[in-house]
């Protein structure tokens, strides 16, 4: 399975045949809606772990079909039997974690972390207000973009209009900065 960290786009063998998963901010939100909860208490079940397999299922699914797959639910089901249990979770919450963008914290960082509020969202109203209002990225590009793409696209923005260079990845302290800072409500 090759990986594409910059679209968030991974390459998944299943039946022989290879599919494009990709996690655009369009997917994470079809995995929220299809689950009914934030992409932060998603990632949250595989730390406990309560995922469940509906959840692995509707995952892999959504990234599977964002990638411009066309593929049957059936044939995702048959994958996870396939493959296993520990297989299809490890996979899934790969996407997960290729999704959100996150680097793993030291364990020093994670000790550190506050509780997790799973109600927390991503700041997209803003973002697409700087890529579609400042930038000039259209909207069916934003939702296509991966949130490493938006954030690059961000800090180069700054960058050339402040002078002022941000290139690091985020982390989970960064994560739990932008949740305390942009709570669901």
């Amino acid at each position: 399975m090759s990986t594409n960290m910059m679209r968030a786009e991974k390459t998944l063998t299943i039946e022989n045949k290879d599919y494009k998963a990709k996690m655009t901010l369009d997917t994470i939100m079809r995995i929220e809606d299809s689950l009914d909860t934030s992409i932060f208490a998603i990632a949250k079940k595989f730390e406990e772990p309560s995922v469940r397999m509906r959840d692995i299922c509707q995952i892999l699914l959504c990234s599977i079909r964002s990638g411009g797959n066309d593929i049957k639910d059936d044939v995702v089901y048959r994958h996870v039997s396939d493959v296993g249990i520990v297989q299809a979770t490890k996979t899934a919450g790969e996407l997960i974690v290729l999704g959100l963008n996150i680097q793993t914290n030291s364990p020093e960082e994670e000790k550190k972390k506050a509780n997790h509020n799973p109600k927390d969202r991503l700041p997209l109203n803003r973002w697409m207000e700087i890529c579609t209002g400042m930038i000039g990225i259209s909207p069916e590009v934003f939702w296509d973009m991966s949130i490493n793409e938006i954030t690059m696209a961000i800090n180069g923005f700054r960058e050339y209009n402040t002078g002022k260079k941000e290139s690091s990845i985020m982390t989970m302290t960064d994560l739990d900065k932008l949740k305390e800072r942009y709570p669901d409500y």
